[in-house]
């Protein structure tokens, strides 16, 4: 049994760790079809599919004068907010098949609940 329970264990780190693809675009909102911006229009036929091997993220840059650029892309993420000068940026990071397409951006749920779940049973077994 704990065999099976380990090896279930290493196909989910697999999966989780294996490459995936990233929505890779930026837009201001005040540009003619700004598909990068949310709402997401992940519809549209200009926008690029990267394949990444580390963080997708979202980036939402808000100038002092109003202005906003949208940015998504993949690479080592730090989720956060930082401001220089009158500019702001907000970061979220995630993983997981084109997970930076939604308005919020979250880790991939399924798989921390199942990682924790086997985790939980091969402690008690």
């Amino acid at each position: 049994m704990n065999t099976l329970i380990t090896t279930l264990l290493l196909f989910t780190f697999l999966g989780v760790s294996s490459a995936y693809f990233c929505w890779d675009c930026s837009s201001d909102d005040f540009q003619d079809g700004a598909t990068c911006a949310d709402p997401f229009a992940k519809a549209d036929s200009d926008l690029i599919k990267r394949q990444c091997s580390g963080d997708c993220f979202k980036e939402v840059i808000t100038f002092g004068d109003g202005g906003v650029q949208y940015r998504r892309g993949c690479d080592a993420c730090t989720k956060g907010c930082s401001t220089v000068g009158t500019t702001r940026t907000c970061r979220e990071c995630c993983l997981g098949q084109l997970c930076n397409s939604a308005d919020n951006v979250h880790v991939n749920q399924v798989a921390a609940i199942v990682t924790s779940c086997l985790a939980t049973l091969y402690y008690f077994l």
